[in-house]
């Protein structure tokens, strides 16, 4: 007679550790887009996970940690080769384009929610500080473009948000209008647009 195996309960510990971080930042994000960064509880974000809360601080933490986890892992990769510059300015910006792009696309929702609850939570100062560093160093790659005269001179902080600006304004419509049909973003476009403003009209080397 075969007797079955006993069946593991959906927050078993052998379950929960094979779990992947990512699928733990993922319903960090999931579970932030349906209540808001203030309304989300760990309770709330394990249960999305398949973890019990136990496992979830052993992990990650509290709430703050989870978060600033779960940007770091976006956005990463990006600030550690995307903001360095080089001397071909189409490149550069459309790497810059290309990131903001993406990311506004998976998560430009949880963008703006985080930037519009970060002024009521010292919490979400702290989980911002990664994207605003990334800011800072792109700033200072136009500014490099400025100096060699591939950009007009100009306050690099203005030329940065001419230049992602259009993506954020896409996004915020977006959740304005749900239901408009939204065409593909076009990084050649963007870029072209924004030289034919910024660029400067003889560069050394474009």
């Amino acid at each position: 007679m075969l007797i079955a195996a006993p069946r593991q309960p959906l927050h078993d510990p052998a379950i929960a550790s094979r779990i992947p971080d990512r699928t733990i930042l993922d319903a960090v994000i999931a579970t932030v887009l349906e209540h808001g960064y203030a309304g989300a509880t760990t309770r709330q974000i394990a249960e999305t996970a398949g973890i019990n809360e136990v496992t979830l601080f052993r992990r990650f933490g509290d709430k703050r940690r989870l978060m600033l986890a779960a940007v770091d892992s976006d956005i990463g990769e990006f600030a550690a080769a995307g903001t360095t510059p080089t001397d071909d300015v189409h490149a550069d910006l459309r790497r810059i384009l290309q990131y903001y792009a993406t990311v506004m696309d998976g998560h430009g929702q949880l963008m703006l929610i985080l930037i519009t609850e970060a002024s009521r939570d010292p919490d979400l100062a702290q989980v911002l500080r990664e994207p605003m560093a990334v800011q800072t160093r792109l700033r200072a790659l136009i500014a490099h473009h400025q100096r060699a005269g591939r950009l007009i001179k100009e306050s690099p902080a203005h030329a940065l948000e001419a230049l992602i600006g259009p993506l954020f304004a896409r996004t915020i419509t977006a959740q304005l209008e749900p239901d408009a049909e939204r065409t593909p973003v076009s990084i050649d476009r963007l870029l072209d647009r924004f030289l034919a403003g910024h660029g400067a009209r003889h560069p050394d080397n474009a």
